[in-house]
């Protein structure tokens, strides 16, 4: 591995740290100016909407193209994707849904939908 590379490798880590992605969760290498992101993208702190980590994914992938020597760039995350136009999507509903599952309130009889009697 050359300098270089090690020089990537720290760069990359500082803008995962910078924009608040979980390392533990997120893989990635530097080789020959190539940088390779694959893992899980998750960002720390409280639950934030889809839009917002995807904002941190387009700022991250900014930064790190903006280091010197990098010369591509490519990601296998499992939860997002990135498409054609550079926009981010989520790929796990589960944790990327906008509006939750309905919960249902303890000792409820009736169903919340129904006109009262």
């Amino acid at each position: 591995m050359s300098a270089e590379d090690l020089e990537l490798n720290c760069g990359v880590r500082n803008a995962l740290n910078r924009h608040w992605i979980d390392l533990t969760k997120t893989n990635f290498f530097a080789r020959r100016g190539h940088i390779h992101m694959s893992g899980e993208v998750s960002v720390v702190g409280p639950k934030r909407p889809p839009e917002d980590t995807a904002n941190a994914l387009k700022a991250f992938e900014s930064d790190v193209r903006r280091m010197r020597d990098v010369r591509s760039m490519s990601f296998e995350f499992t939860n997002w994707i990135r498409d054609d136009s550079g926009a981010w999507h989520c790929m796990d509903k589960r944790l990327c849904s906008t509006n939750p599952p309905p919960t249902q309130v303890e000792g409820a009889d009736h169903d919340a939908s129904s006109s009262p009697d």
